[in-house]
């Protein structure tokens, strides 16, 4: 079976245990804060994800903190598959959330 990559898209509750994977993870190494199941399910509007094969290999989220300012958290990808451009996607999708919002 060929593997299948989907475009960016908004996370949805499908997606909590696979982004909560890639935060364990990276936070288990250092590299990002851990968030709690319960802060990613209340911030999952925010998330966006890349997956392959319907699961998650790639998220971030925009935090917003003020009406001008707003912050990428939660960027990772999955380590066996850097280096393909899905971080650049989500950040390049994160940047057209904070447009949007006009932060």
């Amino acid at each position: 079976m060929e593997a299948t990559v989907e475009c960016v898209s908004t996370a949805g509750s499908d997606d909590v245990a696979g982004i909560q994977t890639l935060l364990n993870h990276y936070a288990a190494m250092g590299e990002l804060l851990p968030r709690t199941k319960s802060d990613i399910i209340a911030n999952l509007e925010h998330f966006r994800v890349v997956r392959l094969n319907d699961r998650v290999i790639a998220c971030g989220s925009l935090e917003n903190f003020t009406r001008e300012l707003a912050e990428i958290r939660s960027l990772m990808v999955d380590e066996a598959i850097t280096g393909g451009g899905y971080g650049r996607l989500i950040v390049e999708e994160l940047i057209q959330m904070a447009k949007a919002r006009e932060v």
